[in-house]
């Protein structure tokens, strides 16, 4: 994934963020589904798109998680993007 990410013409730290976000997919993938997985990466209007695939052809039960009152949707300062950073 590295390789792939510095041929695209990324940055450093924007590919040791794609990678890690990548593993972490991958070990999401090996954890709840069945191997053997594919990885895909495209490019979407201009951004990249990183996709686990693995056998299983059914997908996922949605679960809801009950919010508390001081539990909020997305942690403050934090993107969901493969570019995005977490403030500390």
């Amino acid at each position: 994934m590295r390789r792939v990410l510095k041929d695209l013409g990324l940055s450093g730290d924007v590919v040791s963020d794609g990678v890690l976000a990548v593993s972490e997919l991958v070990a999401n993938a090996h954890e709840h589904a069945c191997g053997p997985y594919e990885v895909h990466v495209r490019s979407a209007a201009g951004r990249y798109i990183c996709e686990i695939h693995d056998r299983d052809p059914l997908l996922p039960a949605v679960t809801r998680r009950r919010r508390t009152p001081n539990r909020s949707r997305r942690r403050a300062g934090c993107s969901s993007s493969v570019d995005g950073a977490c403030a500390s």
